[in-house]
């Protein structure tokens, strides 16, 4: 993909985050910085906030993003204290690395040969109302 796409399809995808995730999360817990963003999520049950790393980084959109739960003093993953626990259901805390088991993940697709990513389904939106509704607890049909 041409670079000057890559740039403009990134920004597209980071706009349309903030206006899906609105009615969820304020627009001042997203952050960009070059082509990483960063997402405070909170867990409503207890109030307890989770620092998502989206990385857009190599062929992103033609491949998905890498998505990590960081610290937000250092924004790297330095302790599984800053993943939720849901039972190492998605959040694959435990593992090294650690890793979200949610489709639209890079490691969703590098771990899942039969999964067919589709930038236009697995949206940076899509994944991380998926990662945000697993924090939360929520179910698909629930």
């Amino acid at each position: 993909m041409d670079a000057r796409l890559a740039e403009i399809s990134f920004f597209e995808e980071a706009k349309k985050l903030k206006k899906v995730m609105s009615g969820w999360i304020d627009e001042e817990s997203i952050t960009v910085e070059e082509k990483t963003i960063y997402i405070n999520l909170l867990r409503k049950s207890d109030k307890k906030e989770f620092f998502l790393k989206c990385i857009c980084d190599g062929e992103f959109p033609i491949q998905p993003a890498d998505y990590v739960f960081v610290n937000p003093e250092t924004k790297i993953d330095d302790s599984k204290e800053y993943w939720p626990d849901d039972g190492q259901e998605a959040f694959k805390m435990n593992e090294n690395p650690r890793w979200i088991c949610i489709a639209g993940t890079r490691e969703y697709k590098k771990r899942h040969s039969d999964h067919q990513f589709s930038p236009t389904f697995h949206t940076l939106a899509q994944t991380v109302f998926h990662i945000f509704r697993q924090i939360n607890g929520w179910k698909k049909n629930a």
